[in-house]
C-alpha cells in the first residue's frame, strides 16, 4: 500500500476518517504500507507562490530563492513515491494508491508510475489517455486547483507535468514528445480554451457540454479536447528511440 502522506499527517487525518490501513488486519498476512511523504494541497500551493517570487527577484540570489521554495524538493517527493510504486510493479506486487481524498497525490503517483513501466504512456497518445484516464475521469477537481482566488488553489496537475519533464531529461529517447509539447498541455489547462479539462468532474463537464451550464463556445457540444487542439507536428522528440 502506498500511501501519498506524511505517516504524521494521515494519523491526524485519521479524526477526520481519513487514516490508513492496519495491515495487520488485511487477510494474508503479507501486505505492508510505504508513507512517501507528499505534502498537501496547501504546501504546494505556498511552495509555487515562492517560485514565482523567485521568478520575479531582480536580485542575485534567484537560486537561494528557488531553493527555499522547495518546489524541486517537493518535484523529488512525487517522482520518488512513483519509482517506488513503479518498482512494486515490477516485482510483480499487486499496488493500492492512496492519499486523503485520492484525485490529487493518488493521480500524480498512479499516472507518473504507469509512465515509468509501459512505454505506450510515453508516447503521445498513450500520454493523453493516461492524462484523460488517471486526471480527468479519476475526478481531479481542475476548476478549483485552477481558482486562484479560492481556498483549494494548487498547483497539482501542473507538478506532475513538471516531474514528467524531469523524466524526459533525464531519459531524453524515451519519449515520442517533447517539451514543447508539455508547454501546450499547460496552456491547454491553465487558459480554458480546451474542453478537456473544464469543470470538476465528468459529471460538471457533461452539464457544460448539454448546455446546462457555462455556455458559449465551450459549452458547445463538440467542442475540441486539448488533444485535437495541440500541434502534434511540432510535439515530436526527433530523438525518441521508442
Amino acid at each position: 500500500i502506498i500511501d501519498a502522506r506524511p505517516k504524521l499527517n494521515a494519523s491526524a487525518n485519521a479524526l477526520a476518517g481519513k487514516g490508513f490501513e492496519k495491515v495487520k488486519d488485511i487477510p494474508g498476512g503479507n501486505c505492508e504500507i510505504e508513507f512517501m511523504d507528499i505534502d498537501n494541497i496547501h504546501m504546494m500551493r505556498h511552495s509555487l507562490e515562492l517560485l514565482s517570487a523567485a521568478c520575479r527577484s531582480e536580485g542575485d540570489d534567484f537560486f537561494e530563492l528557488v531553493a527555499a521554495s522547495k518546489w524541486l524538493f517537493h518535484i523529488k517527493m512525487v517522482i520518488r513515491g512513483a519509482s517506488v510504486t513503479a518498482s512494486a510493479l515490477e516485482g510483480k506486487q499487486p499496488v493500492l494508491v492512496h492519499c486523503s481524498d485520492g484525485w490529487d497525490r493518488t493521480s500524480q503517483l498512479s499516472a507518473l508510475a504507469q509512465l515509468l513501466v509501459d512505454p505506450f504512456y510515453r508516447t503521445i497518445e498513450g500520454f493523453a489517455r493516461l492524462v484523460e484516464k488517471d486526471f480527468v475521469s479519476f475526478g481531479h477537481m481542475f476548476a478549483k486547483r485552477l481558482d486562484s482566488r479560492g481556498k483549494e488553489y494548487s498547483p497539482i496537475f501542473l507538478q506532475f507535468l513538471d516531474c514528467v519533464w524531469q523524466l524526459t531529461r533525464q531519459f531524453p529517447r524515451a519519449f515520442e514528445f517533447n517539451e514543447r509539447f508539455l508547454l501546450e498541455v499547460v496552456d491547454g489547462f491553465q487558459s480554458g480554451w480546451s474542453v478537456s479539462f473544464l469543470g470538476n468532474s465528468e459529471r460538471e463537464r457533461g452539464s457544460i457540454f448539454a448546455g446546462v451550464r457555462g455556455g458559449g463556445l465551450q459549452g458547445a457540444i463538440g467542442a475540441p479536447t486539448l488533444w485535437q487542439l495541440i500541434n502534434l507536428a511540432a510535439a515530436v522528440n526527433p530523438g525518441y528511440e521508442g
